[in-house]
């Protein structure tokens, strides 16, 4: 392996997959540093948004578990509805193996990778940057990404302060009785049963995946156990034996965990905290901001910068905007779930527009607006001022 590299990217997930083939396509010198072997388990629910689809120049139809055109809402597993679209809402995947896709597309356009390593630090030295790996080895580089997930170490050694505190869910996968293998595609969303967030049930062909997540959590939530009280719940996935249940954090968003780059080091996806904070999801910001790094990088070498210039201002002027209000909107839905949901079953062409933010096909603008005025209308004017922040 060279010694010296134009970019080394931390992280072989979606969003360094993504950084790295972009970079290797464009002739430099890259390297990915994966602290697992690939392909590993990774604990998600693995549902793709459409638009993550148009971000990708390839075809991945082989990976696909089930293409979803309904979504089941339950509040509390009771007062049921559902919403069936002709066009899916959503591609669900298991992680290993659409991770493990991006890391070989990567690998075909040249890029290395050096799995089992973990990075343990970093040091600007100029025009250079010393990566350090655990057990004494080091890598030299001209620009590094820190796409190392939620506890990213680039994203520790990057920033100042303390970091705000990100959500946490519990999940894990079980598998079908063979004859019903296949026959299902919905997503289940249950509502209330967890404090500021939500269960799901994602059935995936074979295997089902399922979990709570609380995207604000709070001391005495109790996942795991909110999370056996879900599970029970739910008749066509109750008995079914848990395999892999773990915890994981989830990055919540916010705007005020800067800087995402300095000098020559930048940070992608959940190292980041790029993921949507009403939904949980990251894997359409992962990818997307991979793509806008990698860009920046390129620009960079060619124009003989000693900096990932306007790499920040970019995600302010298009991603951090959505999410921006989608954390705002969170925070009243969540705390007001039972009005948020009544609003949904109650008005159909709302909960489609909810299901075209999932699908990536719309904006959160007109739909907090218009949540904020049904969530006012019911509740009367004590959360005025919060709805208002809400829809600013």
């Amino acid at each position: 392996m060279a010694l010296h590299y134009d970019v080394i990217i931390v992280g072989a997930g979606p969003a360094g997959s993504t950084t790295a083939r972009l970079c290797a396509r464009k002739g430099l010198r890259t390297l990915i540093i994966e602290k697992d072997r690939f392909p590993r388990y990774k604990p998600c629910g693995g549902c793709l948004s459409p638009r993550v689809l148009k971000e990708l120049d390839f075809d991945i139809g082989g990976i696909i578990e089930s293409r979803v055109f309904e979504a089941r809402f339950t509040f509390q597993l009771e007062d049921s509805f559902s919403i069936v679209c002709q066009d899916p809402i959503g591609y669900l995947v298991m992680r290993e193996s659409f991770d493990d896709l991006l890391c070989r597309k990567a690998q075909e356009e040249g890029a290395d990778l050096y799995e089992e390593k973990r990075v343990v630090g970093f040091r600007q030295n100029g025009r250079w940057i010393d990566v350090f790996i655990e057990g004494g080895e080091s890598v030299r580089c001209r620009y590094l990404v820190g796409a190392d997930g939620a506890c990213s170490t680039v994203s520790q050694s990057l920033r100042t302060g303390a970091m705000k505190r990100g959500g946490i869910a519990f999940a894990g996968e079980a598998r079908f009785p063979h004859e019903i293998q296949g026959r299902r595609s919905f997503v289940h969303l249950d509502f209330g049963g967890v404090p500021y967030g939500y269960g799901w049930v994602f059935p995936k062909g074979a295997l089902v995946s399922m979990g709570v997540g609380a995207l604000f959590p709070s001391k005495g939530t109790r996942l795991k156990s909110r999370f056996e009280r879900f599970i029970a719940g739910v008749d066509y996935i109750r008995g079914l034996e848990m395999e892999r249940a773990r915890f994981y954090p989830l990055p919540t968003f916010s705007p005020d965990n800067v800087p995402l780059s300095r000098g020559r080091v930048a940070l992608a996806g959940d190292a980041a905290n790029l993921m949507d904070p009403m939904t949980g999801e990251g894997i359409y910001y992962a990818v997307r901001s991979g793509h806008m790094v990698g860009e920046a990088i390129v620009k960079a070498i060619e124009e003989d910068k000693r900096g990932i210039d306007g790499y920040q201002g970019a995600l302010k002027r298009t991603l951090f905007q959505d999410l921006t209000m989608a954390l705002k909107l969170a925070r009243v839905i969540y705390r007001f779930p039972k009005a948020a949901y009544n609003i949904l079953k109650s008005n159909r062409r709302l909960a489609f527009l909810y299901l075209d933010i999932l699908a990536g096909n719309a904006r959160y603008d007109v739909f907090s607006g218009k949540m904020a005025k049904g969530i006012r209308r019911r509740l009367g004017g004590k959360i005025t001022a919060m709805l208002k922040m809400s829809s600013a």
